[in-house]
């Protein structure tokens, strides 16, 4: 629901912003931001078990759906708590996801 809300935004985030995260990421666990590309493969794939690619647009949209939190803590009222439940109700009910029931 988040990401699809980011999206309907048209949130965007750029390589730039995805490599910044990914060198953070790296200093963080490694405590250095540069690797060669192979090594940096493999790191992905030890630690997150898939692909760089894949990796990196989930990477991408928690960036998306971080921003989008930002942009809405900024939008709250007073009581905040409450108006954040309200406003995920809100997208809840506008993206009016559908349930899975097999056929069998």
């Amino acid at each position: 629901i988040l990401s699809y809300e980011a999206r309907h935004r048209k949130i965007d985030v750029s390589d730039e912003e995805v490599r910044r995260e990914i060198r953070h990421l790296l200093t963080a666990r490694q405590g250095t931001p540069s690797l060669t590309q192979e090594e940096y493969q493999n790191w992905v794939r030890a630690v997150f078990r898939e692909e760089p690619a894949e990796f990196e647009g989930q990477l991408r949209e928690h960036l998306r759906i971080r921003r989008l939190l930002d942009q809405a803590r900024k939008e709250l009222p007073e009581n905040p708590e409450k108006a954040l439940r309200d406003w995920l109700v809100r997208l809840y009910r506008r993206a009016r996801p559908e349930v899975y029931r097999p056929t069998n």
